[in-house]
């Protein structure tokens, strides 16, 4: 005991304690924990730091191959299909210092795929476009390395609306009676009417009591009349002849007859008047001080100015006689086998030049050439003007092409177990398609406006005989399709109303070209024409709308009788269209789903849309 306690003391005196070790190892320990943790510390902040900046660069370079496929899509907009292959241009450029590479993969109509370098052409018809953009950075300050993203879009094509260009077509004839006014869509660029609200028919056209119409009079099959105040704003083509018999009938512009009988073109009264110029097969007359601003070409026939004469602004081309009686021709006068006479105030105020005699009247300002064979018809004439190549000057006046009625058909008979094509192609687009067997009374009407509007919807009437409606009165809260293969019957007065005047929807009425009781025969040239053995048609006594077009469908006959209550927009297509009374309609050409073509043409707008867009890894 004595020695352990002075081995203690003597550790006192030597400055040792026994505890002191202790806490030499105990702070040894914190301290080099403290430096673990710094260290620690130290590596996650560096860490930290370049992985956030390797972050960044990373958002910077997919936000720069992100501009690349924006770039792709601003040069997608307004382009046709043959205007495409500019696009390839386009496949580098910097952003945010970032080197964007862009190349594109094109899927053709055919099922083949070309990618850039190489590039389409403009014949190639493209159903799909790939677009893959790589944004490549600067070497990383922390790695030396750089950075690399790359996004990847898919746009496809919308196929392009199937439009019809006419106002009003006809198989048939066309009778337009009493105030019937036919406008033009709108405006061009620079405030002019487009004047497209053009009438054709594969008939003849009757036009009586005060018509107007902003476009052209087209009869492949027939003549054209016009009688009290038909007013056309464009040309009158016709296959037969043209006869304006009535005060206040104008025509702006030409008149091409390809008829070559004696009366092929008849302007009868005083206060008619053709703007532009007459060309025809047969013979031209012209009586009472009717007015013809532009040349009269009369190519086998022979030309008359009678009664109180009449005025022709142009010259006057003749294969036979011409006579001017009180009239005047203010430039030349051709007669090609015949001669020219005229009576007391009869002029020409050009040349006269023909094959016989020139007689004194008519005065003549420029040169007399009577008995001068050989006359050739002036190309172009004087004064100057082009008229259009299929119409046929110097030589023989052509009828205009027929042109097909369109088959709108839907291919129902088996529908709604089997769905055919063309009602695919309205589904595709969209529509919702309903059926009902409720078709007379107020039955149409209470379905159509009982109807669950979230999409544009088509209603298949199936019926044993026409569906009537007894004024409907139809409120359409979305576009409105109706189907029916044995024909609509519309009582009384009709409204179609949108039920937002702000939103303008679309109303068919539709008898299918492939309706029972319908056959298509030929018309020659590959072309057919429909033959109605039962009634399938469209009859409508009175109508209005409230921000709503129609387009009017029947391979029969479409018959309005009373016009319509209000100012309307849209088309009519039928196998004869009749409109007893005044019809006040603007040109608006409704797109039809199944009339569109799988293929579009080089010359359509594309309408491309992005159907997706997605980062590519591993790239």
């Amino acid at each position: 005991m004595m020695r352990g306690t002075m081995r203690a003391q003597a550790r006192r005196q030597r400055g040792e304690d026994p505890e002191s070790g202790v806490a030499l190892v105990m702070v040894l320990g914190m301290m080099l924990v403290g430096a673990i943790i710094m260290v620690t510390l130290a590596s996650v902040t560096i860490f930290n730091a370049q992985n956030t900046l390797e972050t960044r660069v990373e958002m910077r370079a997919r936000a720069s191959a992100d501009a690349g496929i924006d770039l792709a899509l601003a040069n997608l907009e307004g382009k046709k299909y043959e205007d495409l292959h500019d696009i390839c241009a386009y496949d580098s450029f910097v952003v945010n210092n970032d080197q964007v590479a862009v190349s594109y993969r094109f899927t053709l109509a055919d099922g083949s795929s070309i990618s850039s370098p190489a590039c389409i052409d403009a014949s190639n018809v493209v159903t799909a476009l790939r677009v893959e953009s790589t944004a490549t950075t600067d070497n990383n300050v922390l790695t030396g390395e750089t950075v690399s993203q790359t996004v990847a879009a898919v746009f496809n094509p919308t196929l392009p609306d199937a439009l019809l260009d006419k106002a009003i077509f006809s198989e048939g004839s066309i009778d337009l009676r009493n105030g019937t006014e036919l406008q033009a869509s709108g405006d061009d660029d620079s405030g002019n009417s487009l004047e497209d609200a053009h009438v054709y028919s594969n008939g003849g056209i009757n036009c009586q009591t005060r018509e107007i119409v902003d476009g052209k009079f087209i009869a492949a099959h027939g003549d054209v009349n016009l009688q009290n105040d038909c007013k056309i704003s464009s040309d009158v083509w016709a296959s037969g002849s043209v006869r304006q018999q009535a005060t206040g009938s104008v025509i702006e512009g030409n008149i091409y007859a390809a008829s070559a009988t004696n009366d092929a073109v008849h302007l009868q009264n005083g206060g008619i008047r053709v703007k532009g110029s007459v060309l025809t097969n047969g013979s031209f007359f012209m009586a009472n001080a009717a007015r013809v601003d532009g040349t009269v070409f009369a190519r086998t026939g022979t030309i008359g100015l009678q009664n109180s004469g009449g005025v022709i602004g142009g010259s006057a081309y003749a294969e036979g006689n011409i006579d001017l009686a009180q009239g005047r021709v203010d430039r030349d006068v051709y007669s090609r086998s015949g001669a020219i006479s005229g009576n007391s105030g009869s002029s020409v105020g050009g040349t006269a030049r023909a094959a016989g005699t020139i007689g004194d009247p008519p005065s003549v300002t420029g040169t007399r050439m009577p008995n001068n064979g050989g006359v050739a018809f002036s190309n172009p004439p004087n004064p100057a003007v082009a008229f259009p190549s299929a119409v046929g000057y110097p030589t023989e006046i052509q009828p205009p092409p027929r042109e097909q009625m369109p088959r709108l058909s839907l291919g129902l008979d088996g529908y709604p177990a089997t769905v055919s094509e063309e009602m695919g192609k309205w589904i595709a687009q969209g529509w919702n398609v309903v059926t009902t067997t409720d078709c007379t009374g107020n039955a149409p009407r209470n379905f159509i406006n009982n109807l669950t509007w979230s999409d544009p919807t088509m209603v298949i009437f199936q019926c044993g005989a026409a569906v009537k409606f007894d004024g409907p009165n139809l409120e359409l809260g979305n576009d409105l399709a109706m189907v029916s293969h044995t024909g609509f019957d519309l009582k009384n007065d009709s409204w179609f109303r949108s039920t937002d005047a702000s939103q303008t929807r679309s109303m068919f009425m539709i008898v299918p070209s492939d309706a029972p009781g319908v056959s298509w025969v030929s018309a020659g040239s590959g072309q057919t024409r429909p033959v109605c053995s039962t009634e399938r048609n469209i009859a409508i006594n009175k109508f209005g709308v409230e921000s709503v077009e129609t387009m009017f469908y029947t391979p029969c006959t479409l018959h309005i009788q009373n016009g319509t209550i209000s100012p309307t927009a849209g088309q009519m297509y039928a196998g004869k269209v009749e409109l007893q009374n005044a019809v006040e309609m603007q040109m608006a050409s409704l797109p039809i789903p199944s009339l569109a073509t799988t293929v579009p043409n080089t010359s359509d707008l594309m309408d491309m849309r992005l159907l997706s867009r997605f980062d590519v890894y591993g790239s």
